[in-house]
């Protein structure tokens, strides 16, 4: 269904700005979890890795897994653009709220 990108690779030396790894949103990923004695491989695309992996498979079936759980994870493929180009994910400034004015007090009835 999905094809693996051969040569892609992490790039780990060089320029800073430069190197490119680790997991991303929407990447392609296989996942080795290890449940009691079995190891099972859960392949799909991610979601969302933050406080655990939540994932959709190659089924279309929604996995939220544990990362105590997971023995390996390995990056197929890279469905998006790193996040500094990545249109989805630029920061857009926040509206700035117009400055309340101060109304003017009337000391009369104080």
């Amino acid at each position: 269904m999905r094809k693996k990108k051969e040569n892609m690779e992490d790039i780990t030396t060089g320029e800073l700005k430069k190197r490119r790894f680790g997991l991303r949103i929407d990447d392609d990923v296989e996942v080795y979890i290890i449940a009691g004695d079995v190891l099972r491989v859960v392949t799909g695309r991610v979601l969302s890795y933050r406080k655990d992996i939540q994932m959709v498979d190659d089924e279309g079936r929604f996995h939220k897994i544990s990362y105590d759980w997971v023995a390996d994870l390995v990056i197929l493929g890279h469905n998006r653009p790193h996040p500094s180009v990545d249109p989805e994910l630029e920061r857009k400034p926040k509206p700035q709220e117009p400055e309340e004015e101060d109304l003017p007090v009337d000391n009369a009835f104080a």
